[in-house]
Formats: C-alpha cells, sequence, structure tokens
C-alpha cells in the first residue's frame, strides 16, 4: 500500500513539474517543490522502486542539484566516477580505497547540497 501511495505522490509532482514551467517558479517555490520531490525520491529509493514517474523524478532531481554546484564539487565528483570505473575494471585494492575514500567525500558534497 505504502508503494502504490510513493508511486502516486512522484507522479503527481512529475506531473506538476510538467504542467507549471519550474523556470517560472520563484527560487521558495522551486526550493519547496524540490524539497517535496527529493523525499519522494528518498522514499522511492528505499523501496526500491521503479517507474517511469521514479525516473523522471530523479532526473529533475539531479538536474537541479548540479545546477547548483560549483565547478571544483561537480570535478570532483566526476573523479569518483572515473574512480568507480576504473575499479571495475582493475578490482585493484589500491583503486578500491581510493574508490571508498572518494565516495565517502562525495557522499559529504552531495548531502551539502540537498
Amino acid at each position: 500500500m505504502r508503494t502504490k501511495l510513493v508511486l502516486q505522490r512522484l507522479a503527481e509532482l512529475v506531473k506538476q513539474a510538467t504542467d507549471s514551467n519550474l523556470n517560472q517558479m520563484n527560487a521558495n517555490e522551486k526550493e519547496d517543490f524540490f524539497q517535496d520531490l527529493g523525499g519522494a525520491v528518498k522514499d522511492a529509493d528505499e523501496f526500491r522502486l521503479a517507474s517511469p514517474a521514479a525516473d523522471k523524478a530523479r532526473a529533475l532531481l539531479e538536474a537541479y542539484v548540479e545546477e547548483r554546484m560549483d565547478d571544483r564539487t561537480r570535478n570532483m565528483l566526476e573523479q569518483v566516477n572515473i574512480y568507480i570505473y576504473e575499479y571495475y575494471i582493475s578490482k585493484n585494492k589500491k583503486d578500491l580505497i581510493t574508490l571508498i575514500t572518494l565516495m565517502d567525500i562525495a557522499h559529504v558534497i552531495i548531502h551539502s547540497y540537498g
């Protein structure tokens, strides 16, 4: 039952984003909208829900976070992605330790923008 409610909420928020141009929202409205969207995405992730609305909601949220991110932070997160790929290819213990460290840093960065 709860999963159905989460999916319905995601669908409503995605529809709201489509119906009302996000660029026409003032800063407070936009912040409130993305706080709601972030909570709904978090709930969907908790239940490992997949749907077109959930995918769209995640994409909207990711784009919003990235637009607020400075270049230094963006570059650091790109480095994390490079290390993830390198570890996946090499399975090297040194790469894994670097990856874990960078993922910890990325976690802090992402939550500072949340």
